[in-house]
């Protein structure tokens, strides 16, 4: 299940919900399967890994890097390899049903309560910026930093404090994710043809932004285009810590590909580790099964905390999806339960989990965290503030315009809104730290 589209002018990429998103395409003619299977067999990828069995031991850094030489080299897209921007990375989108689900406190304190929807309208300050001719278009999946598109020219924020033009050593082939600029990233897909079209495999590429604007493909097992798998795919996702981590569903290994710390490692929890989230500090909190019941908990150094700390979900079959990092040791987790969508946190850094239920007017496009720790997400049609208290606002927009896009600041201490007033662009900044009182 996925985000859907804002239905707006540019074309949003789409969300992963768990490892069900990615579109790994292995489609083989009856006469090559065994051949095949058993060729893919002996090329799996063992190094820079780390196993995850053990939480005990310490995590070898990778080493997978820029792949340089191999840049210069790198191959000419093939007949129908997939360049459509965000095409391929996410899932199909759904439609959102109303939310009706009552605020609960449960009986048992290591359940998770349920929040219901609540949220007050506060007007916000809004300070209009020089726009340029065309509207600009800012890219949703970056948490942090701008960079958008206006018409056929790529725009960051400038030394000035203004949108600035930057050059590209070569177009993105796919939406742009993570901070800007020092940990930007697009995932390039291609499909590859074997024995003269008896055998087509679906392989990535990872693509990293170096020295702000060359895009250098990052190695992933020694090699520059990897195949995820065919049983237990392999998954890129944008750390919300450092670099990109490539995991599969059964997170057995877990690659941090050019981050500054070694890869996470999955410590004791209950049951079997269905997914995780870094925190800004690097700590590593746990979403597990555990006798039919989903359970979230922050890291633990041995079972005795666990036990103690670990949360339960209400019963359902949950879905884990986009996740941001918010100040030292908070994070949130958009998730699924059935067909409603709910905000995941914890509360303070030892104080349990709470889920705050989501209206039904429109998929998140975009969640971006503030400085002190809040949260503001953008649906195409609503702005909203969550504050460190964890209460919602509805932020006014500027009156008159048609918005297009959000962007949070380098810093995380300004929103940026793009839209269109009076047939022009337009742009307006408030304080990310939320609207006046």
């Amino acid at each position: 299940m996925a985000f859907a589209r804002r239905g707006l002018k540019p074309e949003l990429p789409r969300a992963v919900w768990h490892h069900a998103g990615v579109d790994h395409r292995f489609a083989v003619s009856p006469g090559v399967v065994a051949v095949a299977l058993v060729a893919f067999a002996a090329c799996g990828d063992t190094a820079q890994t780390t196993p995850i069995t053990d939480p005990k031991r310490t995590a070898a850094v990778s080493s997978a890097g820029d792949a340089e030489s191999a840049e210069k080299t790198a191959p000419t897209p093939e007949p129908g390899q997939d360049a459509k921007r965000g095409a391929g990375q996410f899932a199909s989108p759904a439609t959102p049903t109303p939310t009706t689900t009552p605020t609960t406190t449960p009986a048992d304190p290591t359940e998770i309560p349920v929040i219901a929807w609540a949220s007050t309208t506060h007007e916000a300050v809004w300070t209009p910026k020089p726009a340029p001719s065309a509207v600009v278009s800012f890219e949703p999946k970056v948490t942090a930093g701008l960079i958008g598109r206006a018409g056929n020219e790529w725009l960051q924020l400038g030394a000035d404090g203004a949108l600035t033009p930057v050059a590209f050593d070569r177009e993105p082939a796919a939406a742009i994710v993570g901070v800007w600029p020092d940990d930007a990233w697009y995932i390039e897909r291609r499909d590859r043809d074997y024995g003269g079209g008896s055998l087509s495999v679906h392989e990535l590429r990872l693509m990293k932004l170096r020295e702000g604007k060359r895009w250098v493909p990052q190695a992933v097992g020694g090699e520059q285009w990897w195949h995820p798998g065919t049983e237990d795919e392999r998954t890129p996702r944008m750390s919300t810590h450092t670099g990109m981590l490539v995991y599969p569903a059964s997170l057995e290994t877990i690659d941090r590909i050019a981050g500054r710390t070694e890869p996470p490692v999955v410590g004791p929890h209950l049951g079997t580790a269905v997914d995780f989230v870094e925190t800004n500090r690097g700590k590593v909190y746990v979403l597990s099964n555990h006798e039919g019941a989903y359970y979230a908990q922050t890291e633990c150094p041995d079972q005795d905390c666990t036990t103690a700390t670990a949360r339960r979900f209400p019963a359902g079959s949950w879905r884990f999806g986009e996740r941001v990092a918010r100040g030292k040791f908070s994070v949130s987790v958009l998730v699924r339960n059935a067909e409603a969508t709910y905000l995941l946190s914890n509360v303070g850094k030892d104080k349990g989990w709470r889920l705050d239920a989501l209206p039904s007017d429109g998929e998140i496009a975009g969640m971006w965290a503030s400085a002190e720790g809040g949260l503001w997400t953008w649906n195409g049609t609503v702005l909203r503030w969550r504050d460190t208290d964890g209460a919602w606002h509805d932020v006014a927009l500027p009156p008159g315009v048609a918005t297009n896009s959000v962007a949070i600041s380098p810093d995380r201490r300004i929103v940026w809104l793009s839209g269109e007033a009076n047939g022009a662009a337009a742009l307006f900044t408030t304080p990310a730290q939320g609207p006046p009182p």
